[in-house]
C-alpha cells in the first residue's frame, strides 16, 4: 500500500508533454492544456497556439527534444441519420451565436451544415477538423462575441494534420486553460452562448450519460 501511494504521488507531479518549438520569444514555451508541469518535450510538429497558453523555461525542470507525427483523429463520412440530426440542431442556432461543440459525427455535421452570413463565435474545450471548416468559409467570425470577442476560444485540438497547421500562429485563435475555458461563469459571460453535446442515455429526471451504456465505454 504504502509503494502504490508513492507512485501514484510521483505521477501526479511529473508530466511529459510536447510543446512548439515554432517561436521567436526564446525564453517562453507554447503549450496548450497544462499548468503544472516539470518535463517538456520539443516536437518541431507542435503547432505554436496562441493565448494563455505561454510558459515561462524557468518553470521546467529539464526539455527533451524529440519529434514525432501528432495523434491524428480523421472525421468519417456522416451518416444519414447524424445528418438528420444536424438539420434539427442548426435550427436551434441564431446568427451571431457563440457555440461549444465536441468530438463525433452530429457535431462534425451541425459545422458541415452551416452556411451563409451567420457570423458565429466559438468558446469550447475542444476544437476540430468540422470546427476549422466552418472557420474557412466564413460562417466563424466572433465578431459579436461578448467575451473574447474575435477569438476562437478552445483548450486543445484533435483533428487532422491539416488542422494543426491551421492553429499555428493563427491570430484568430486563443488557448485557455481548461479551468477558464469550462468555468460555468465564464461562459455565463458568452451572449447568446450555445452547446451542442451528444448523449448516449436521458432519464426522466433529465440525467445524462454521454460516455458509456453499463460497462461498455464509447
Amino acid at each position: 500500500v504504502l509503494f502504490f501511494l508513492f507512485f501514484f504521488s510521483f505521477l501526479l507531479s511529473v508530466f511529459f508533454f510536447f510543446f512548439s518549438s515554432r517561436r521567436r520569444h526564446t525564453r517562453y514555451i507554447s503549450v496548450t492544456g497544462v499548468q503544472t508541469c516539470a518535463l517538456p518535450i520539443l516536437n518541431t510538429k507542435m503547432p505554436r497556439i496562441l493565448g494563455d497558453s505561454f510558459l515561462h523555461v524557468s518553470r521546467v525542470d529539464t526539455i527533451v527534444e524529440h519529434t514525432e507525427a501528432l495523434p491524428n483523429l480523421i472525421p468519417k463520412p456522416a451518416t444519414e441519420i447524424e445528418r438528420t440530426i444536424a438539420a434539427h440542431v442548426l435550427e436551434l442556432i441564431p446568427p451571431h451565436s457563440t457555440v461549444q461543440m465536441g468530438i463525433g459525427g452530429i457535431p462534425d455535421s451541425v459545422y458541415e451544415s452551416m452556411e451563409g452570413d451567420l457570423q458565429l463565435g466559438i468558446h469550447t474545450e475542444m476544437l476540430s477538423d468540422g470546427a476549422m471548416r466552418a472557420i474557412e468559409r466564413g460562417v466563424v467570425t466572433g465578431t459579436h462575441k461578448s467575451l473574447h470577442p474575435g477569438k476562437v476560444v478552445i483548450t486543445f485540438a484533435m483533428g487532422s494534420d491539416e488542422l494543426y497547421e491551421f492553429l499555428d500562429n493563427n491570430p484568430l485563435i486563443e488557448a485557455h486553460p481548461v479551468d477558464h475555458t469550462n468555468d460555468p461563469f465564464v461562459v455565463s459571460q458568452n451572449d447568446n452562448m450555445v452547446a451542442i453535446n451528444s448523449a448516449i442515455e436521458l432519464d426522466l429526471t433529465g440525467q445524462v450519460c454521454s460516455d458509456s451504456i453499463g460497462p461498455y465505454i464509447y
